[in-house]
């Protein structure tokens, strides 16, 4: 499901030339967090909360929508002619210095299949992309 990450993401001579550019990048993941289990009954606010820490504990610092108030809403089909879905969702973002991005590859790769587990949910989706902070 998951693929493992065996290089780094950007080379050091690539970080340097780009760095005498524009600085500083960095690397911002986005998570999105369903708040309902498939049976579409609420998910409790306790194990949020303990995936809301988990990242603040390791990153020091998260921006994110409300849980208890989630203003973003997933629709999905398994295929044609099937039953839609819909989830209630909240977004968490991080930004990551570049130099520690590998770090938190393995660290939300690890993430989402634990809370996957604990939240039952198929998909946790995570994303993540280069940003320029201005």
């Amino acid at each position: 499901m998951s693929e493992q990450i065996t290089q780094p993401i950007v080379s050091d001579s690539e970080v340097k030339e780009e760095e005498s550019i524009i600085k500083p990048y960095l690397y911002r993941f986005l998570i999105h967090v369903p708040t309902l289990y498939e049976n579409m009954t609420r998910i409790e606010p306790e194990k949020i909360n303990d995936l809301i820490n988990d990242i603040e504990q390791k990153f020091g610092s998260l921006t994110r929508s409300s849980h208890q108030e989630p203003s973003w809403e997933g629709v999905w089909r398994k295929g044609p002619g099937e039953k839609f879905y819909r989830d209630h969702l909240f977004i968490m973002q991080i930004d990551v210095k570049m130099d520690k991005g590998d770090d938190a590859i393995k660290f939300f790769s690890e993430f989402r299949k634990k809370y996957e587990e604990i939240l039952q949910q198929k998909v946790i989706y995570i994303v993540y992309h280069r940003v320029t902070q201005i």
